[in-house]
């Protein structure tokens, strides 16, 4: 038999509270999904509220909110566990959204099936087929997709295609053959070889041009719709209809009730009346859709529209489309070759070709490059940076490598236990960290963290060195406590006024002195015994605050960059350095252009970066100094950055 830790009671009560709320999630998506969902302007790709809770109520993503504009390059990074893969699993329709909005391109997709998300995915194992050449592989997915096609003068199509085919032939024929005399030339000097070469080129141009001219002619054609009624559109509005009448009578039904209702009960008249009031707005809109949809119907009954039909892509369009991705990823010459001849750079290649294949205009990536080697992966990096930037395309990138975050994204969405951290361009991040968890993940080597004492404006680091801070960080430090505060004292008001109307609620119901009350705060012990273990640590938290406040003595954490430790003898113009303070090296690591120093500050072991020029050895005393423009405080009890 297993070993099972038996549960507190603190744990039994934050259990039962998660189950509650994941309850309480799943009614507010009952009910909000009835609703219209109005899509935000200017973005591709809109998260808002996103939550994600399993069967077992853990909840691994907490209320994400992310707009994504087009050709955006974002980049989710976090430690394993943090929820970056789960949302972009949601985003693509492999996960259920448990709660919250999702808009691509202006489009409510909640509801819709991953392929009709026009999204192009590139998974953390390549999955190729082994069987299956590289252009197969690429090939595969454009032959059992079907896209919607416009209803065209067949007749008229593929006369012109014909003749496209024909001209295609004889410039392939003609390539062949100077392709021969240019090896025969080089085997021979031989003018006559020569005088041909330049009269196969001549014609070769000529040809080609009348291919391009040919092509740009099927294409057009292909452009002309055959117009008439769209009856599948009508079948499809039909349906909408359907459901907006019978959700305005179910509201007409559901007003008439609350009406009745709030006559024979006159205690809580006014609870019905509020209750009206929203149904009335419920059933506002839907009123609003349903002529919408009717006007919709009318319009696609007496108005003919292009028509557009599911087909599958002919064989000639997908070598074309083919054709084309390999020469962008360079993979033109190893068409031919099986994934087992490929180097691991080059099935990653066919991996990003398959999603490039599919023409979308949203890329998600889950960490691709992670079984790649140091040097591939870097290579790569590089590459699929080109490629967004020829492309166009927006893209949502997982990694856990922060590396890959700062030297490819345009924003980065940092994450941890399955919130957002923090969202900002790479530079903001590093050098606005929002808490101490950003600051120790972003950056190589890490920031320097460590506790100091402050003490009326002086941070006391060790025994022997104290810095005294500018009038600036004093302002900000007592700033961010008197607000900290303020926010305690609304949360402490907030779960006090649950507890007061669970108590009251309960001993007038006792004394027969109220109706039975349908409310979940005013019935549900378990969530008031939560809010009184709540209550507990938000007043000591508070008093934490005010004893800060009050004594203007307390620890807190100081933040410094390895850079931002600078030599004295290195200072420049640049730097605006504190007081000096000397130690002694005990580790020295030579990266080639510079080095990385450890040293003690009493029991605290710091890093700086300095210059690979001179020679530094363990057990040499240099001369330090912090560069006070980059110096960061965090608070101890929250880790939120102070300034």
């Amino acid at each position: 038999m297993g070993i099972f830790k038996k549960q507190s009671k603190e744990e039994k009560i934050e259990n039962r509270e998660r189950k509650r709320i994941h309850q309480q999630i799943l009614q507010k998506e009952y009910e909000f999904s009835k609703q219209n969902k109005i899509p935000p302007q200017g973005y591709f790709v809109s998260l808002q509220n996103i939550n994600k809770i399993y069967d077992n109520h853990v909840q691994a993503v907490f209320d994400f909110n992310l707009d994504v504009k087009p050709k955006e390059f974002i980049v989710f990074v976090g430690p394993s566990g943090c929820g970056k893969s789960t949302t972009l699993r949601m985003i693509a329709g492999l996960e259920d959204i448990t709660y919250g909005n999702l808009f691509i391109n202006g489009m409510y997709a909640n509801d819709l099936q991953p392929k009709d998300r026009d999204i192009a995915m590139v998974f953390q194992s390549y999955a190729l087929y082994p069987h299956y050449n590289v252009f197969d592989n690429l090939a595969f997915g454009l032959k059992i997709r079907k896209v919607p096609t416009l209803k065209i003068d067949k007749k008229k199509y593929n006369e012109q295609l014909q003749i496209v085919i024909k001209k295609e032939k004889e410039l392939s024929k003609i390539r062949d053959d100077l392709s021969l005399l240019k090896k025969a030339a080089i085997k021979r000097d031989d003018e006559s070889l020569k005088e041909k070469i330049v009269i196969e080129q001549e014609e070769y141009d000529i040809i080609e041009k009348e291919v391009e001219c040919e092509n740009a002619k099927l294409k057009e054609i292909a452009e002309q719709p055959i117009l008439g009624i769209d009856y599948a559109s009508i079948r499809k509005i039909k349906k909408d209809l359907s459901y907006y009448t019978m959700m305005v009578r179910q509201f007409e039904k559901e007003n008439e009730k609350l009406i009745k209702k709030a006559e024979d009960n006159s205690l809580e008249e006014k609870t019905y009346k509020h209750l009206v009031e929203e149904n009335n707005k419920k059933l506002k809109m839907a009123q609003e859709s349903l002529d919408r949809t009717i006007n919709s119907l009318r319009y696609y009954e007496t108005t003919e529209v292009p028509i557009y039909k599911n087909k599958h892509l002919s064989k000639r369009e997908i070598r074309q489309t083919v054709e084309k991705a390999a020469k962008i990823l360079d993979l033109s010459e190893y068409l031919d070759r099986k994934p087992s001849a490929l180097s691991g750079g080059q099935c990653q290649r066919v991996a990003l070709g398959r999603a490039i294949v599919r023409n979308s205009k949203l890329f998600l990536m889950d960490e691709p490059l992670s079984n790649l080697d140091a040097k591939l992966r870097v290579q790569m990096r590089s590459e699929i940076v080109k490629l967004h930037n020829r492309l166009g395309t927006t893209t949502i990138y997982v990694t856990h490598d922060q590396t890959e975050a700062m030297t490819m994204a345009t924003r980065i969405v940092v994450m941890s236990k399955g919130y957002i951290q923090q969202i900002g361009e790479p530079k903001e991040i590093y050098n606005h960290p929002a808490n101490i968890f950003v600051a120790s993940f972003i950056g190589s080597p890490a920031m320097n963290i460590f506790d100091v004492s402050y003490d009326n404006g002086t941070l006391m680091v060790s025994d022997k060195y104290r810095l005294k801070l500018s009038k600036e960080y004093i302002k900000a430090h007592d700033e961010f406590y008197q607000n900290a505060i303020r926010e305690m004292e609304d949360k402490i008001n907030k779960v006090k006024l649950e507890i007061c109307a669970y108590e009251e609620y309960q001993k007038n119901l006792i004394e027969k002195k109220v109706q039975k009350n349908k409310d979940e705060i005013l019935n549900d012990a378990s969530h008031y015994e939560f809010n009184k273990l709540e209550l507990r640590k938000l007043d000591k938290t508070l008093l934490s605050y005010q004893k800060i406040v009050k004594t203007n003595r307390h620890v807190l954490k100081m933040g410094i960059r390895p850079e931002d430790i600078v030599r004295v003898e290195d200072k420049t113009s640049k730097h605006v350095l504190s007081a000096p303070f000397k130690e002694k090296v005990t580790v020295s690591e030579l990266l080639g252009h510079e080095y990385y120093v450890h040293f003690n500050i009493g029991q605290k072991e710091i890093i700086a970066k300095t210059q690979g020029n001179d020679d530094i050895k363990i057990g040499d005393e240099i001369e330090f100094a912090f560069n006070i423009p980059f110096l960061h405080l965090f608070d101890e009890i929250s880790t939120k950055l102070i300034k």
